[in-house]
């Protein structure tokens, strides 16, 4: 049968079939490389945060996961040479970021010229744990994304009532559909029913109106006999009596499904009512949220970037969150426990104090005893600082003795004199 197959043009199928074959296989391979990319974008994830809220220096270390693959082999197509890649593998590697975050430095975090400390500017507030850290744009932020879940909140609650109450109104409709077709039945019914009660009455009248007339029932037979019979008149009073309670039946059903119409009908005008009256405390109550926004983020002050005097003690480690500025005036030293007090003046208030510290650790000896003798976790917290800004030398000398004089820093404090004379 296929003797026709020569040896020669066998082997030119088979040859040519094993290229298709070859060629397809190329096809999909090269069909499932995509793009000749060796990587990808890397992505990043914050991976730690130690934070000194002391000296507030910040180390920040980022995951960097990189996606990437290797030339296997290479596939030649029309004299031309493909790449085959291998599987996608995956490196990583940690950067690491240092940065002191100062006041006024949290506060511009997110729009920070390092990429990864703006793009997870967030996170790193989150990691420092310190609710007196909080930057004015991560606050904000806070209460625009709460502010965003309640409309949520509250529109899906709007939603599922109406969804529930239209699906009550659809089968209220389906209901007045389906009663106003048996509406049309049973009136089409009341309507054949009264034409065969009309002959009815007809017939019982035409009964009552036969006279006795012995030539007519001769002449019929005796037909007209039958027709005037009491036994005739008595079936067609029955007949009577079934088709007027069938009426009666069939116009209490109608009643029944005017009185079930109408019932439908104001069901789903109330509801409809219901409907519009939850739109409107809808819409109260996104206006109520709208308005408790807006008056929390009037609220929202930036955490203080510089120094400003307001005559009260603030602590000392509250100062090192804040950019330097040259102050000339007076200070108070306090310790919060035992109320010791150190008044000193300066022309740069803010270097003199840093002499006198490192971050909140003393190097001036006469903090250093109440310092070390104060239990750890109360160590950075233990003094405060009050500072009076003065103009002049006299106005310091006048200012520092008479601070010394009302905190009693000389006698039972650590100031060694009682001022400049």
């Amino acid at each position: 049968m296929r003797s026709y197959l020569r040896t020669l043009d066998l082997n030119r199928i088979i040859s040519a079939y094993k290229k298709r074959k070859k060629d397809n296989e190329q096809t999909q391979i090269l069909a499932m490389q995509g793009d000749n990319r060796k990587e990808l974008e890397p992505t990043y994830t914050l991976q730690a945060v130690r934070f000194d809220d002391v000296t507030r220096m910040a180390q920040i270390d980022f995951l960097q996961k990189q996606a990437y693959r290797t030339i296997d082999r290479y596939i030649t197509r029309n004299y031309e040479k493909y790449p085959i890649y291998s599987y996608w593998k995956t490196k990583t590697k940690i950067i690491t970021k240092n940065i002191k975050l100062t006041n006024g430095e949290l506060e511009c975090l997110n729009h920070n010229p390092d990429f990864l400390i703006k793009t997870f500017a967030g996170e790193i507030v989150i990691a420092l744990n310190n609710k007196s850290l909080l930057p004015s744009w991560f606050l904000a932020d806070c209460l625009n994304s709460n502010y965003q879940e309640k409309l949520q909140t509250i529109d899906n609650e709007f939603s599922t009532y109406k969804t529930d109450a239209q699906n009550s109104i659809n089968n209220c409709g389906w209901h007045i559909f389906k009663t106003k077709s048996e509406l049309a039945a049973n009136r089409q019914s009341l309507c054949e029913q009264q034409k065969i009660l009309k002959k009815i009455n007809n017939t019982l009248n035409k009964i009552q109106s036969y006279h006795s007339s012995v030539l007519k029932s001769i002449f019929t037979l005796f037909i007209y006999n039958y027709l005037k019979s009491s036994k005739r008149k008595s079936k067609f009073l029955k007949k009577q009596s079934n088709i007027q309670g069938r009426i009666a039946e069939i116009e209490a059903a109608i009643n029944k499904n005017n009185v079930c119409i109408k019932e439908c009908v104001a069901r789903i005008s109330a509801k409809k009512e219901e409907i519009a009256a939850k739109q409107t405390e809808t819409e109260n109550l996104k206006a109520q949220e709208k308005k408790y926004l807006t008056e929390h983020l009037q609220e929202i002050t930036p955490l203080p970037d510089v120094y400003i005097d307001t005559m009260d003690f603030i602590p000392l480690k509250n100062l090192l969150g804040y950019s330097y500025v040259k102050i000339i005036g007076c200070y108070v030293i306090r310790n919060v426990i035992n109320h010791k007090c150190y008044v000193g003046q300066s022309k740069d208030v803010f270097k003199r104090l840093h002499q006198h510290f490192k971050g909140t650790t003393p190097k001036n000896i006469i903090f250093a005893e109440d310092y070390y003798s104060t239990s750890q976790d109360k160590q950075d917290s233990l003094f405060e600082v009050k500072i009076i800004e003065c103009k002049t030398k006299d106005e310091l000398d006048r200012t520092e003795k008479q601070l010394i004089f009302d905190y009693e820093a000389f006698t039972k404090g650590y100031n060694g004199t009682n001022g400049n004379s």
